[in-house]
């Protein structure tokens, strides 16, 4: 032992200060359980990792082609719509095409993208619904089946249940409000 700074005695290497035991202090009843589980059971990254990995990947492979798809549609109206101009002689005889039902239909081409029509999304937001429902449904359900990555599936389940829920309530607003507008109607009427 040797004299410390303020005369008190120290060991060499050990400081005098008290450590807090290994053991929780108060043992209720499965924390022995709980702490050799986590212990033995390491969570798997990999099990929640890999997935929205691919999910990422998947989603910016998507986003490519549809931009992909669209510039070549707008080039290619583009292209159709000039050579339909150029046969023109006259500003007279392109007022009179424009006036025309083809030359109206040839006009609305002019949008790049289509009006789609309550249908379409109405549609498009209850399979969102569907397919975010039921992968939000199966990972809760692995929650139970993995160990080790209970919590990453609790939340991302919760998460895209959340979201499913979210667009199956759009959904049905959006079909609410279409009908009370009477869009719904229009649609019915232009499609047959």
């Amino acid at each position: 032992m040797r004299a410390g700074r303020f005369g008190f005695s120290e060991r060499v290497g050990q400081s005098s200060v008290n450590h807090l035991p290994r053991q929780p202090l108060y043992m209720t009843k499965g924390s022995a359980d709980l702490a050799e589980a986590q212990r033995e059971l390491p969570m798997h990254t990999e099990v929640i990792v890999l997935p929205m990995l691919f999910a990422m990947v998947a989603f910016i492979v998507g986003v490519m082609f549809s931009t992909i798809r669209r510039y070549k549609i707008a080039k290619l109206q583009a292209g159709l719509q000039t050579k339909l101009l150029e046969k023109f002689g006259s500003g007279q005889e392109l007022l009179a095409y424009v006036q025309s039902d083809a030359g109206k239909g040839f006009l609305e081409s002019l949008a790049t993208e289509q009006r789609t029509t309550p249908y379409g999304r109405i549609l498009g937001a209850a399979q969102a619904s569907v397919i975010l429902v039921l992968l939000g449904l199966a990972l809760l359900f692995l929650r139970s089946r993995v160990a080790g990555a209970e919590d990453g599936f609790l939340v991302f389940g919760t998460i895209i249940l959340s979201l499913g829920a979210g667009f199956a309530l759009a959904a049905a607003l959006s079909y609410f409000l279409s009908k009370s507008f009477g869009l719904l109607g229009e649609s019915l009427g232009g499609r047959a």
